[in-house]
């Protein structure tokens, strides 16, 4: 099986729908609660496999450049990943599952910082505050600007739309709130972000309160449906057209032990860190 531009597009509306789905089934007031317990495993989750991986890789005789980018990739916590395994261990509803998304949603922001620091290491062997300042800036700009309209815009154009509405149903619904998770979207890769960020903080601030009585949650279950049962699953198998496996035929001591130092590094970041909030041992591990 072979990629090809429509295979993409398929997976990237499967993504799209699937986070939308999962930013509705969470509380923006909760999740603005869990950032205070999302902040040490933030911190310690990108900090601690960032400087395994760049250690790792420069002992296994990678340059420093290389190293750096390694070591970035590795204190990566994806946005899909996280949000898809929580989803799927029933934890959206729980104070854990909460801080574990918004780990995931802070750790966009410290990517990016870091892989704007990065690049500007490898450009010119220096640290460029200025794209760093930027990249920095548009982040909180966006998230500033989503959750005025999130809170503001949303709700008046639910109720515009329920005033010119002809035909009131599910379908119609759900075409408003397809169009409002792209719209956001797109604003989010506008200002530098991931689309699949801006599909998110769609889902968290579409509410009940928006649509025609008793359609929110056939919306919802239709979002769900068709994306977790048919669409999404195009985006992790497009994710795999791009891998080669003669990697590990080529340098096999390289790629187990980045695997190894990435589980480790990932696993004992995020739990020593997060013990530091005193929520306990089983929480953290």
């Amino acid at each position: 099986v072979h990629g090809n531009a429509g295979i993409a597009l398929l997976g990237k509306l499967g993504i799209l729908m699937m986070v939308l789905f999962i930013g509705s089934r969470v509380d923006p007031f909760e999740l603005a609660k869990s950032a205070k317990g999302a902040a040490l495993p933030t911190i310690g989750g990108f900090f601690v496999p960032f400087v395994a991986g760049y250690l790792a890789a420069t002992y296994l005789g990678v340059d420093t450049n290389a190293a750096l980018v390694v070591g970035t990739v590795m204190g990566t916590t994806a946005l899909v990943t996280t949000s898809r395994l929580v989803t799927d261990l029933g934890l959206l509803k729980t104070r854990l599952g909460q801080t574990l998304m918004a780990v995931a949603l802070m750790s966009v922001v410290v990517v990016l910082v870091a892989f704007s620091a990065t690049l500007g290491i490898v450009d010119s062997k220096t640290i460029q505050l200025g794209p760093i300042a930027l990249v920095l800036g548009k982040a909180i700009l966006f998230l500033v600007l989503v959750t005025v309209l999130g809170l503001y815009g949303f709700p008046l154009l639910g109720k515009l739309h329920e005033r010119i509405e002809r035909h009131p149903g599910a379908t119609d619904e759900l075409t408003v709130a397809i169009l409002f998770a792209t719209a956001v979207a797109a604003l989010a890769e506008l200002f530098g972000m991931s689309f699949i960020l801006g599909a998110f903080f769609a889902g968290l601030f579409l509410r009940e309160d928006m649509f025609e009585d008793g359609t929110f949650t056939n919306i919802i279950t239709g979002v769900r449906d068709v994306s977790l049962g048919f669409l999404a699953p195009i985006f992790y198998v497009s994710a795999g057209f791009s891998v080669s496996f003669g990697v590990l035929k080529d340098n096999p001591r390289f790629v187990l032990t980045v695997i190894v130092v990435a589980l480790v590094a990932k696993f004992l970041g995020g739990m020593v860190f997060y013990l530091f909030t005193g929520r306990g041992w089983r929480e953290a591990l």
